[in-house]
């Protein structure tokens, strides 16, 4: 009776053991050896401009100091990037982007009253990083909650000393 189920098990576990290569030699989804890499999306470059009034062409952009070059001017986003097939996906503007009111910029900044601007309704407005605040990168940098933070951390490493 032992004979019978070493003959009847070899060949099962033959087959059993040819199955487990078998799904090597699909040609169903073979990957290429060579995959082709897609070329990264061009990015166009800004217009050019010298005030704002040269960017309402394209809507939610103003004319702002290029952030790699800052000699040139160029019509950008909110988010100091050029328009994306002309549309801004930003969802608050930078220091020195045209605005209507404060929710439009970013966290620090507020919408004011260009310099030199007469004071009705219709006057251009635009960001401005507020007090204790400095743009930096499309942002207002709060150098003034860095020294609240640093002054705070000494206070807890202090404390720390004297409690421990």
């Amino acid at each position: 009776m032992n004979a019978f189920y070493v003959i009847v098990s070899i060949p099962i576990l033959l087959v059993l053991a040819g199955f487990n290569h078998a799904h090597g030699f699909t040609t169903f989804g073979k990957t290429p050896t060579n995959p082709q890499t897609q070329a990264p999306p061009r990015q166009v470059p800004a217009k050019s401009c010298g005030n704002h009034t040269d960017c309402w062409s394209i809507p939610k952009t103003s004319c702002v100091t290029e952030p790699r070059d800052h000699s040139k001017k160029s019509c950008l986003c909110g988010d100091n990037r050029p328009p994306a097939n002309g549309q801004c996906f930003a969802s608050h503007k930078g220091p020195y982007h045209m605005c209507d009111s404060d929710e439009n910029c970013v966290h620090g900044a507020t919408c004011v009253l260009m310099a030199g601007a007469s004071t009705n309704q219709e006057s251009p407005k635009h960001c401005k990083c507020t007090e204790g605040f400095v743009p930096r990168d499309g942002e207002c940098s709060g150098a003034g909650q860095l020294i609240t933070s640093a002054s705070l951390g000494l206070l807890l490493v202090a404390l720390c000393r004297i409690l421990f």
